[in-house]
């Protein structure tokens, strides 16, 4: 079975943000492509064992997304900002960043039209 993907949807954003829908989604359109480049950032850092420029790169992400309320990433980007401030880096950082890029996916799949998973 493979991992859950799963974000709220852009009615459950905009109710969280006190916005209409139609400007959820527009703020939510910037993300993926940001996101992509921020997970790119980060697989740099990871790569080059730099647990500064990581914790910088992951706290990046976590409030872009703590902005738009997608939940699921900021989690996954504050954990990954404690290990590095903490000075202990995954072994295997490039999943956190395919996770990334999958929520990426998973996001403008949405903003097509389609489900938040």
């Amino acid at each position: 079975m493979g991992k859950d993907y799963t974000l709220p949807t852009i009615e459950a954003v905009a109710g969280q943000m006190g916005l209409p829908p139609a400007v959820a989604k527009k703020l939510l359109n910037m993300v993926p492509a940001r996101l992509r480049i921020m997970a790119a950032d980060l697989r740099g850092s990871l790569e080059a064992r730099d647990c500064e420029l990581t914790a910088k790169h992951a706290h990046a992400v976590k409030g872009v997304c703590a902005n738009l309320r997608l939940q699921p990433i900021v989690d996954i980007a504050a954990a990954l900002e404690a290990e590095a401030k903490a000075q202990r880096l995954p072994e295997d950082g490039g999943s956190v960043c395919d996770d990334l890029e999958a929520y990426a996916g998973v996001l403008e799949g949405m903003l097509a039209g389609g489900t938040g998973t």
